[in-house]
Protein backbone atom coordinates (compact mmCIF):
# COMPACT_ATOMS: atom_id res chain seq x y z
CA UNK A 1 0.00 0.00 0.00
CA UNK A 2 1.35 3.61 -0.50
CA UNK A 3 0.15 7.31 0.24
CA UNK A 4 1.27 8.92 -2.52
CA UNK A 5 -0.72 10.95 -4.52
CA UNK A 6 -0.38 14.38 -4.36
CA UNK A 7 -3.05 16.99 -3.45
CA UNK A 8 -5.73 15.27 -5.20
CA UNK A 9 -9.69 16.23 -4.30
CA UNK A 10 -12.99 15.15 -5.91
CA UNK A 11 -16.74 16.39 -5.53
CA UNK A 12 -19.29 13.94 -5.61
CA UNK A 13 -23.16 14.67 -4.69
CA UNK A 14 -25.67 12.28 -3.35
CA UNK A 15 -29.41 11.68 -3.62
CA UNK A 16 -30.53 14.21 -1.44
CA UNK A 17 -27.42 16.97 -2.86
CA UNK A 18 -25.55 16.56 -0.32
CA UNK A 19 -21.76 17.42 -1.38
CA UNK A 20 -18.67 15.13 -0.43
CA UNK A 21 -14.88 15.61 -0.56
CA UNK A 22 -12.58 12.68 -1.82
CA UNK A 23 -8.99 12.88 -1.66
CA UNK A 24 -7.93 9.27 -3.08
CA UNK A 25 -8.75 8.65 -6.81
CA UNK A 26 -10.94 5.67 -7.86
CA UNK A 27 -8.28 3.22 -9.37
CA UNK A 28 -5.55 3.32 -6.72
CA UNK A 29 -6.69 0.52 -4.33
CA UNK A 30 -3.61 0.17 -2.71
CA UNK A 31 -3.40 3.90 -1.54
CA UNK A 32 -3.56 4.01 2.59
CA UNK A 33 -6.71 6.10 2.85
CA UNK A 34 -8.25 4.19 -0.50
CA UNK A 35 -10.34 1.82 1.60
CA UNK A 36 -11.38 4.39 4.46
CA UNK A 37 -13.09 6.38 1.51
CA UNK A 38 -14.92 3.73 -0.13
CA UNK A 39 -16.31 2.99 2.82
CA UNK A 40 -17.62 6.61 3.45
CA UNK A 41 -18.73 6.89 0.08
CA UNK A 42 -21.25 3.96 1.68
CA UNK A 43 -21.82 6.10 4.73
CA UNK A 44 -22.76 9.34 1.77
CA UNK A 45 -25.82 7.44 0.17
CA UNK A 46 -28.71 9.65 0.68
CA UNK A 47 -31.67 7.66 2.22
CA UNK A 48 -32.99 7.05 -1.05
CA UNK A 49 -30.00 6.03 -2.42
CA UNK A 50 -29.25 3.86 0.01
CA UNK A 51 -32.89 2.12 -0.43
CA UNK A 52 -32.40 1.77 -3.95
CA UNK A 53 -29.56 -0.55 -3.46
CA UNK A 54 -31.51 -2.41 -0.77
CA UNK A 55 -34.03 -2.74 -3.65
CA UNK A 56 -31.46 -4.35 -5.80
CA UNK A 57 -30.31 -6.54 -3.48
CA UNK A 58 -33.48 -8.00 -3.02
CA UNK A 59 -33.53 -8.57 -7.06
CA UNK A 60 -30.52 -10.91 -6.61
CA UNK A 61 -32.92 -13.48 -4.07
CA UNK A 62 -35.12 -13.31 -7.08
CA UNK A 63 -32.49 -14.42 -9.45
CA UNK A 64 -32.25 -10.96 -11.52
CA UNK A 65 -29.67 -9.16 -11.69
CA UNK A 66 -29.85 -5.07 -11.52
CA UNK A 67 -28.06 -2.60 -13.42
CA UNK A 68 -27.13 0.60 -11.69
CA UNK A 69 -27.64 3.36 -13.73
CA UNK A 70 -25.66 6.66 -11.83
CA UNK A 71 -24.58 10.23 -12.34
CA UNK A 72 -21.05 10.69 -13.49
CA UNK A 73 -20.34 12.95 -10.52
CA UNK A 74 -22.74 10.94 -7.83
CA UNK A 75 -21.63 8.89 -4.84
CA UNK A 76 -23.12 6.42 -6.10
CA UNK A 77 -21.27 6.03 -9.10
CA UNK A 78 -17.91 6.55 -7.16
CA UNK A 79 -18.87 3.86 -4.95
CA UNK A 80 -19.64 1.58 -7.52
CA UNK A 81 -16.90 2.19 -9.74
CA UNK A 82 -14.63 1.33 -6.25
CA UNK A 83 -16.05 -1.64 -6.28
CA UNK A 84 -15.07 -2.99 -9.48
CA UNK A 85 -11.47 -3.17 -7.52
CA UNK A 86 -13.13 -6.01 -5.41
CA UNK A 87 -14.40 -7.47 -8.34
CA UNK A 88 -18.13 -6.62 -7.56
CA UNK A 89 -19.10 -4.30 -10.61
CA UNK A 90 -18.16 -3.80 -14.03
CA UNK A 91 -18.94 -0.54 -16.28
CA UNK A 92 -21.55 -1.20 -18.44
CA UNK A 93 -20.79 1.18 -21.93
CA UNK A 94 -23.86 -0.21 -23.63
CA UNK A 95 -26.40 0.58 -20.83
CA UNK A 96 -26.22 4.56 -21.59
CA UNK A 97 -27.95 5.74 -24.65
CA UNK A 98 -25.06 7.72 -26.67
CA UNK A 99 -26.46 11.01 -26.01
CA UNK A 100 -26.17 10.24 -22.13
CA UNK A 101 -22.86 8.98 -21.61
CA UNK A 102 -21.43 12.11 -20.82
CA UNK A 103 -23.65 12.38 -17.88
CA UNK A 104 -24.07 9.14 -17.31
CA UNK A 105 -23.24 5.83 -15.73
CA UNK A 106 -23.73 2.15 -16.18
CA UNK A 107 -22.52 -0.48 -14.16
CA UNK A 108 -23.73 -4.82 -13.71
CA UNK A 109 -22.77 -7.09 -11.09
CA UNK A 110 -20.45 -9.69 -11.42
CA UNK A 111 -20.84 -13.40 -10.63
CA UNK A 112 -18.82 -12.76 -7.69
CA UNK A 113 -20.63 -9.27 -6.81
CA UNK A 114 -23.96 -11.18 -6.88
CA UNK A 115 -22.43 -13.71 -4.19
CA UNK A 116 -20.71 -10.79 -2.09
CA UNK A 117 -22.40 -7.48 -2.47
CA UNK A 118 -24.96 -8.39 0.17
CA UNK A 119 -22.39 -9.14 2.79
CA UNK A 120 -20.64 -5.65 2.04
CA UNK A 121 -23.95 -3.73 2.46
CA UNK A 122 -24.22 -5.53 5.58
CA UNK A 123 -21.04 -5.11 7.40
CA UNK A 124 -20.53 -1.39 6.00
CA UNK A 125 -23.96 -0.59 7.45
CA UNK A 126 -22.64 -2.00 10.62
CA UNK A 127 -19.31 0.17 10.60
CA UNK A 128 -20.78 3.29 9.35
CA UNK A 129 -23.74 3.06 12.15
CA UNK A 130 -21.16 1.86 14.91
CA UNK A 131 -18.53 4.47 14.25
CA UNK A 132 -20.93 7.28 13.12
CA UNK A 133 -19.89 7.72 9.96
CA UNK A 134 -16.13 8.91 11.13
CA UNK A 135 -13.57 7.33 8.94
CA UNK A 136 -10.58 8.00 10.72
CA UNK A 137 -10.64 4.84 12.78
CA UNK A 138 -10.72 2.90 9.35
CA UNK A 139 -7.93 5.84 8.02
CA UNK A 140 -5.62 4.36 11.23
CA UNK A 141 -6.40 0.44 10.70
CA UNK A 142 -5.61 0.47 6.82
CA UNK A 143 -2.41 2.02 7.74
CA UNK A 144 -1.74 -0.49 10.26
CA UNK A 145 -2.73 -3.02 8.03
CA UNK A 146 -0.28 -2.01 5.13
CA UNK A 147 2.61 -3.42 6.26
CA UNK A 148 0.93 -7.29 5.57
CA UNK A 149 -0.42 -6.28 2.40
CA UNK A 150 2.68 -7.52 0.58
CA UNK A 151 3.10 -10.54 2.84
CA UNK A 152 -0.91 -10.97 1.72
CA UNK A 153 0.40 -10.69 -1.94
CA UNK A 154 2.53 -14.11 -2.10
CA UNK A 155 -0.55 -15.86 -0.52
CA UNK A 156 -2.23 -18.17 -3.39
CA UNK A 157 -5.66 -17.84 -4.48
CA UNK A 158 -7.20 -20.81 -2.17
CA UNK A 159 -5.15 -19.59 1.22
CA UNK A 160 -6.87 -15.65 0.17
CA UNK A 161 -10.21 -17.58 0.07
CA UNK A 162 -9.54 -19.16 3.21
CA UNK A 163 -9.03 -16.17 4.91
CA UNK A 164 -11.63 -14.50 3.30
CA UNK A 165 -14.06 -17.17 4.64
CA UNK A 166 -12.97 -17.21 8.16
CA UNK A 167 -13.05 -13.43 8.62
CA UNK A 168 -16.80 -12.90 6.90
CA UNK A 169 -18.30 -14.32 10.53
CA UNK A 170 -17.05 -13.74 13.91
CA UNK A 171 -18.78 -17.09 14.46
CA UNK A 172 -15.92 -18.74 12.55
CA UNK A 173 -12.85 -20.12 14.31
CA UNK A 174 -9.77 -21.31 13.01
CA UNK A 175 -6.65 -23.47 14.78
CA UNK A 176 -4.09 -20.89 15.82
CA UNK A 177 -1.54 -23.76 14.37
CA UNK A 178 -3.57 -24.89 11.07
CA UNK A 179 -0.50 -24.61 8.86
CA UNK A 180 2.92 -24.05 9.40
CA UNK A 181 3.65 -20.32 10.23
CA UNK A 182 0.40 -19.30 11.25
CA UNK A 183 0.83 -18.89 14.69
CA UNK A 184 3.36 -15.65 14.03
CA UNK A 185 0.67 -14.29 11.14
CA UNK A 186 -2.28 -14.89 14.16
CA UNK A 187 0.44 -13.11 16.82
CA UNK A 188 0.13 -9.93 14.15
CA UNK A 189 -3.95 -10.55 13.63
CA UNK A 190 -4.14 -9.95 16.70
CA UNK A 191 -1.95 -7.06 17.02
CA UNK A 192 -4.38 -5.16 14.71
CA UNK A 193 -7.36 -6.26 16.70
CA UNK A 194 -9.10 -8.54 13.77
CA UNK A 195 -8.66 -11.80 15.77
CA UNK A 196 -8.61 -12.59 19.10
CA UNK A 197 -7.27 -16.11 20.69
CA UNK A 198 -9.93 -18.39 22.72
CA UNK A 199 -10.14 -21.52 24.19
CA UNK A 200 -6.82 -21.11 25.61
CA UNK A 201 -5.23 -19.54 22.42
CA UNK A 202 -5.26 -22.78 20.73
CA UNK A 203 -8.16 -21.17 18.56
CA UNK A 204 -8.92 -17.56 16.81
CA UNK A 205 -11.78 -16.01 15.46
CA UNK A 206 -12.17 -12.45 14.10
CA UNK A 207 -13.21 -9.58 15.60
CA UNK A 208 -15.84 -7.12 14.89
CA UNK A 209 -13.08 -4.90 13.22
CA UNK A 210 -11.63 -7.76 11.15
CA UNK A 211 -14.98 -9.32 9.78
CA UNK A 212 -16.53 -5.68 8.67
CA UNK A 213 -13.06 -4.99 6.83
CA UNK A 214 -10.52 -8.06 5.95
CA UNK A 215 -13.03 -10.12 3.85
CA UNK A 216 -13.21 -6.67 1.11
CA UNK A 217 -9.47 -5.66 1.54
CA UNK A 218 -8.72 -9.98 0.93
CA UNK A 219 -10.98 -9.34 -2.10
CA UNK A 220 -9.35 -6.29 -3.52
CA UNK A 221 -5.88 -9.06 -3.73
CA UNK A 222 -8.47 -11.52 -5.02
CA UNK A 223 -9.16 -9.48 -7.97
CA UNK A 224 -5.78 -8.59 -8.54
CA UNK A 225 -4.78 -12.14 -9.25
CA UNK A 226 -8.17 -13.30 -11.04
CA UNK A 227 -9.44 -15.37 -7.99
CA UNK A 228 -12.84 -13.55 -7.91
CA UNK A 229 -13.12 -14.60 -11.57
CA UNK A 230 -12.87 -18.39 -10.94
CA UNK A 231 -15.01 -18.45 -7.35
Amino acid sequence: MNDKQGAFSKTVTNGADEEFVLHTVSDDPKHLHWWAETCFMFHALSKGDRSNLQGCINLLAEDKTPVFMTGVTSVTNELYTRLSYLGYTEEDPDGVPENLKEILKAHTLTDYGIKFLPDFYDAQSAQMDHLGGDIEPIRDFTVTFSPLWDHHETFSIETLMMLRHFFSDPKHALESNFTEGSGRLFELYSQLGVIEFVEKGTLVTPTFLGAVNVPFLLDILLFQKGGTRTH
